[in-house]
């Protein structure tokens, strides 16, 4: 089986486009492509042997017309190559294998890590277990910021005591073909393929979670990373309030605000999920609601983005969520409030190591620029 291109250089873009052509009609023919790719036939058919001897793309059997000769249809390869999908959370890791079309061939792997100085090690030996030949690619999702050029984690709510972590070991377990990238941004890349064709221009994706808020600006289906990884660290967006001390070292964070803790700290013992499913109207949960409503329209304002996305993995949070989208819309500058169109999904972390898996499959089909 032929060597799959190294990640640091990724596949190039007119093989991308159409594998992603592949992967929106399900099943096309040679001509197909040349028709749709504008190329000659030659290298269309170039491009086809490539694929297919990669074990991205499969001929499937003939297909019978009316008329000339019977039609050899393409479509992805999900049995020949998968990618490994991994996810490191606060106290859990989670790891499992995907086919090209980011279905899960078998139940991930959730492993509970109490000590963050043992994490790396569960991750290895994850990893470990399910690498094989036949794995193209290992995507990890990690929260916080990370540093791409020197493979490791500079601060992140996994290992609170604030010291940076190295990513090398693991990326010499996958052959050096990891790629890391911030929760958020994961969530985001896993949210694109999952729901559009092709990358939306300009995309704003807001996780909320208790405790936990994150939010990515992806430009043609990438996050912009400027001078690290992360998330535009939105959860860390100040309000002058009296709230439980963020991991960052702060207080008033907007993630602290959205939490159990804070909603304790007003008087109220119930978990912030159920409380907001009991009465999202009560007192407690407006004035919550009231704060993150104006950072998160702060935010929108400041990015005026045409697509805005609210992801969430609390349960029955979709009345909610309905809410807090008017809400933010209504604190939006007039000129553009009516032109951004706003999405929720509010099941995105039933399989957290799908989202790590989503990272690896963008470098499939969505050629990352420069």
């Amino acid at each position: 089986m032929a060597e799959f291109v190294n990640p640091t250089q990724p596949i190039p873009p007119r093989l991308a486009e159409e594998m992603n052509l592949i992967r929106k009609m399900e099943r096309c023919s040679r001509s197909d492509l040349h028709r749709l790719m504008n190329c000659r036939k030659n290298t269309i058919g170039q491009d086809v042997n490539t694929l297919i001897q990669m074990g991205l793309m499969r001929e499937t059997e003939l297909q019978s017309l009316p008329r000339g000769r019977p039609s050899v249809h393409l479509e992805i390869d999900t049995d020949t190559r998968h990618v490994l999908g991994v996810a490191i959370m606060p106290g859990m890791v989670s790891c499992g294998r995907y086919n090209l079309l980011g279905q899960p061939l078998e139940m991930p792997t959730n492993l509970t890590v109490d000590d963050p100085s043992q994490i790396l090690k569960a991750t290895r030996r994850l990893i470990k277990q399910m690498h094989d030949n036949q794995t193209i690619l290992t995507g990890l999702s990690i929260p916080g910021m990370l540093d791409r050029d020197h493979c490791k984690v500079l601060s992140s709510s996994t290992w609170p005591d604030g010291k940076s972590v190295s990513l090398k070991s693991l990326n010499q377990l996958t052959d050096s073909r990891l790629i890391f990238d911030n929760t958020t941004n994961a969530l985001g890349t896993r949210w694109l393929l999952e729901h559009a064709n092709t990358p939306l221009h300009d995309h704003l994706l807001i996780f909320l979670s208790d405790g936990i808020l994150g939010a990515t600006l992806l430009i043609n289906g990438h996050p912009i990373d400027g001078c690290i990884i992360c998330s535009n660290e939105l959860g860390h967006t100040r309000l002058p309030l009296d709230t439980p001390r963020c991991y960052c070292g702060q207080t008033g964070c907007l993630e602290r605000i959205f939490s159990t803790a804070y909603l304790k700290q007003l008087g109220e013992n119930n978990k912030l999920s159920k409380a907001i499913a009991d009465a999202p109207t009560s007192p407690k949960i407006r004035q919550i609601t009231d704060y993150l409503t104006m950072g998160l329209a702060n935010a929108v304002n400041f990015c005026r983005p045409s697509h805005v996305t609210i992801m969430t993995d609390l349960p029955d949070m979709d009345d909610y969520i309905d809410v807090l989208v008017e809400q933010i819309r209504d604190q939006l500058l007039r000129e553009f409030a009516n032109r951004i169109q706003m999405h929720k999904w509010t099941e995105p972390n039933a399989q957290p190591a799908a989202s790590g898996a989503a990272l690896a499959l963008a470098q499939i089909y969505w050629c990352r620029p420069g």
